[in-house]
């Protein structure tokens, strides 16, 4: 007698059909953690903003004295805006077209100048930069709405939005935990576990450690950017340091944000893992650079295939040599003219 058990095959269609149903379970889970994952009660946020932008003039006009024949001195434009008092002196004169060359542009609003270095077996580029109003700093989504991730070429964000340069920005879509402003809109107010950075209404950028913001604070009186890639490179008195918030301390392509003073920052790029051309630079190494360079904070973004500069309002403007090729990102810091009404 034959034993042997004989087992059901299934009908073909029916392994179709069970095929197309986790297909379909899959890139559904897929869509929901790219594009709609950890979505916030309140996606936007308005913060709010100063009622009167701060102005200032290297010579202010006194009082009238009714009777005098001495005539109040003229408001000196060079110095007016919101910076204008911090910066006024290397931007270019009032009335003046931009000038632009192949590594720099100079106009009465921003100036930039992008300088190539080579230190630590990598080539970087620092771009030095000047604005008279904050609206000249801005940040942009690859899509029109923060819960959904649609990367796009820095280059190609940046042409969108009138950008004179534009830089790999924090990966913020994928934050779970970070604080996220962006032109003065709140998105996210997570900050449990990674070092942020905020760019205040005044202009001041400051880091913090997980837990250290103050969002009352922030929801009261506003900021206009905030970012949660992280760590800080700098401790609080501006000095380099050797500890991070981070577990990719070591050698890689690199992006980060540096401060001055109000109007006065640096974006610095660098390239790496290309042992021919640019090794990239570790952490502590990115500390030290913005030490010497007299940075008061200084807050790493997102690197590694990510980090790309972009100059200039052409679509094919990549400035530097991003690891193989670069790639799409979901969102981008950028410099530009400044905006009306911020």
């Amino acid at each position: 007698m034959n034993t042997r058990k004989h087992s059901k095959k299934m009908h073909p269609l029916i392994c179709i059909l069970i095929d197309a149903v986790i297909v379909c379970i899959i890139l559904g889970s897929i869509y929901y953690f790219l594009c709609l994952r950890d979505k916030p009660d309140n996606p936007s946020v308005v913060l709010p903003t100063p009622s009167v932008a701060p102005t200032a003039s290297a010579t202010p006009a006194p009082t009238e004295v009714i009777g005098s024949d001495t005539p109040a001195p003229t408001l000196d434009l060079q110095y007016a805006g919101m910076f204008g008092a911090n910066v006024g002196d290397k931007l270019g004169a009032i009335g003046s077209e931009p000038v632009i060359t192949e590594n720099s542009y100079k106009s009465e609003n921003v100036v930039i100048e992008i300088a190539r270095v080579e230190k630590y077996d990598t080539v970087y580029f620092v771009a030095d930069i000047y604005i008279r109003d904050l609206s000249s700093l801005r940040t942009a989504f690859g899509s029109n709405d923060y819960r959904v991730y649609d990367p796009k070429w820095v280059y190609e964000i940046g042409a969108a939005n009138n950008a004179i340069a534009a830089f790999s920005g924090d990966y913020c879509q994928f934050a779970y935990d970070g604080l996220v402003i962006r032109n003065g809109v709140l998105y996210s107010e997570k900050t449990n576990t990674a070092d942020v950075a905020v760019l205040y209404n005044d202009g001041v950028l400051a880091t913090y450690g997980p837990g250290e913001v103050d969002i009352d604070y922030i929801k009261t009186n506003g900021a206009f950017q905030a970012w949660c890639f992280g760590p800080s490179l700098l401790d609080k008195n501006g000095n380099a340091t050797k500890e991070f918030n981070s577990t990719v301390p070591r050698a890689n392509p690199r992006t980060a944000i540096g401060y001055y003073e109000p109007g006065h920052y640096i974006l610095l790029v660098a390239d790496g893992r290309q042992p021919d051309y640019s090794v990239g630079l570790t952490l502590k190494d990115m500390s030290q650079i913005f030490y010497e360079l007299g940075c008061k904070s200084a807050y790493n973004l997102d690197g590694g295939q990510s980090a790309t500069m972009s100059f200039g309002l052409r679509q094919d403007s990549l400035y530097n040599r991003p690891y193989n090729g670069g790639r799409r990102v979901g969102d981008i810091i950028y410099i530009c003219e400044p905006q009306v009404g911020g």
